[in-house]
């Protein structure tokens, strides 16, 4: 087989079982879960063999696909025990932070954050500038937070993720996927215009005076659908934004939106943050599909994989 599942140096494809893994784009990090068989006589593996906070590396081939830590290990009487791991974004999502950014661009901000616990970076160019204080927040809600506002700024997405022992930021088109889309199962697709915001205004103030800063909106779409408004806080010091960040919100939340889910023979390029491009007349998953939820598993040397879509 072409995956080779490792612990601690020590290769288990030939022992482990049910290997899954997965990851979704408002999580920062990927999971990865075996299962490996109980050993009552210890005949088939030293003792203890795996343990809480060892290293784990899936490849493909000579490729890294995941590298994290076993962060949890299930035991159900003499059923098969089930191990856990999260990759290092794991320390992102599990540590708070106090810090302030004065004037920072967007990535030397997110630079300066891994920096503190030790996490390599691959970050592209975020030229918007952060002036923010975080106290006490969890450091991948502040990585978020970041993201958002450059979003707001620029009228980019950027989207995140572990690669390896790196934390890799990039421009959301920049990653498409290509997959065989000869074999699809279970094809799905839904409309809806439930998140669909056809009016903006920013404001900036406190509980005693607010100020509306700037407006934008869809008279077109105002009288198809009715009102639909979405009230964006910023800080006054940015009021030279506000329009710049009325339209970009307007642009991004005034569609209906589509989304839908497909299974397919496994690619482990397949990730949340990634592009694929489908042809699926029955149920319209034609285009290019952002990938907002990616679930691999390998059973008996197949890899297959079920996507949650949004359509790019």
């Amino acid at each position: 087989m072409d995956y080779k599942l490792s612990v601690e140096g020590k290769e288990i494809n030939h022992i482990a079982t049910n290997l899954s893994w997965s990851s979704n784009k408002d999580t920062l990090g990927q999971t990865l879960s075996f299962e490996m068989p109980f050993d009552e006589r210890g005949e088939l593996l030293p003792k203890p063999f795996i343990n809480l906070g060892d290293k784990v590396t899936l490849r493909y081939k000579s490729k890294i696909i995941f590298f994290g830590i076993v962060e949890d290990e299930g035991r159900n009487g003499r059923a098969p025990i089930k191990y856990t791991c999260f990759d290092l974004g794991f320390y992102l999502n599990k540590n708070d932070i106090t810090i302030q950014f004065r004037d920072q661009t967007a990535n030397k901000a997110l630079e300066d954050i891994c920096k503190k616990f030790g996490i390599k970076t691959k970050i592209a160019s975020i030229p918007a500038k952060i002036k923010k204080i975080y106290n006490g927040k969890v450091v991948s809600e502040v990585i978020k937070d970041i993201l958002t506002i450059a979003g707001q700024k620029t009228g980019k997405k950027y989207r995140f993720e572990m690669d390896g022992d790196t934390f890799v930021v990039f421009h959301w088109r920049d990653i498409h996927v290509k997959v065989n889309v000869e074999w699809i199962s279970n094809p799905q697709r839904n409309r809806s215009m439930g998140d669909m915001r056809n009016s903006v205004q920013v404001i900036a103030g406190d509980e005693k005076k607010v100020k509306v800063l700037a407006e934008a909106k869809d008279n077109g779409n105002i009288k198809k659908y009715g009102l639909l408004t979405k009230v964006e806080t910023i800080d006054e010091k940015e009021k030279s934004k506000a329009q710049q960040v009325a339209n970009n919100l307007l642009k991004e939340l005034n569609r209906i939106q589509v989304s839908g889910s497909v299974q397919l023979l496994g690619n482990y390029e397949a990730r949340a943050g990634r592009l694929i491009t489908l042809n699926e007349p029955i149920t319209g998953l034609v285009g290019n599909y952002f990938i907002t939820d990616a679930q691999h598993s390998i059973n008996n040397g197949i890899h297959l994989m079920t996507l949650s879509l949004e359509v790019a």
